[in-house]
């Protein structure tokens, strides 16, 4: 309403200008009202921009704290990262070293087993041995035995080309009953 009036105001005074004929002083008040419009145009286009630069701080002051906001949760989340990357980190380094230590544990009772094997392969081999040696004493025996008992069938009284002391017998034959 205030528009309308000032503008009816401008219009009469125009009017009243143009009705004195006074050319100069029409001249001068278009001037001024020229001046005046002006002014009015560029302060109504003055507040328009400063409150599109007051909405655009607004917008700006809310991307940086939105940034901001990002920012830090990248931060947060960086250092997350790299708390679980140490764990990690310090769990395989512990399962290695338990590893090693297993297999550290198992070559050990490999060799001891191994050693114990062959301590025993080595006493059945001297066992199988003496069991060979016992076994050709008993052949020897059995033979001498054979050839004993074939002299005293066809000659009927024991010969001695052969001596076999009783004893020698009877500590052989102790001998493969162990």
């Amino acid at each position: 309403m205030k528009v309308k009036d000032w503008e009816i105001q401008r219009l009469q005074s125009t009017v009243n200008m143009l009705r004195d004929g006074a050319a100069d002083k029409v001249k001068a008040a278009l001037m001024n009202e020229a001046r005046e419009e002006a002014r009015r145009m560029f302060e109504v286009e003055r507040l328009k921009l400063q409150q599109e630069i007051l909405d655009l701080k607004a917008a700006k002051k809310q991307v940086e704290e939105a940034l901001n906001n990002v920012m830090q949760a990248d931060k947060m989340k960086a250092s997350d990262l790299r708390t679980a990357y140490q764990a990690h980190q310090e769990e395989i380094n512990k399962i290695k070293r338990e590893s090693e230590k297993d297999f550290r544990r198992l070559m050990d009772e490999i060799k001891s087993k191994d050693r114990v094997i062959l301590a025993l392969e080595k006493e059945l081999g001297v066992q199988a041995g003496y069991a060979q040696k016992l076994l050709l004493q008993k052949e020897a025996l059995d033979e001498q035995l054979v050839h004993v008992k074939e002299t005293e069938k066809y000659h009927g009284s024991p010969k001695r080309e052969h001596p076999v002391d009783i004893t020698d017998l009877m500590g052989v034959q102790q001998a493969l009953n162990c």
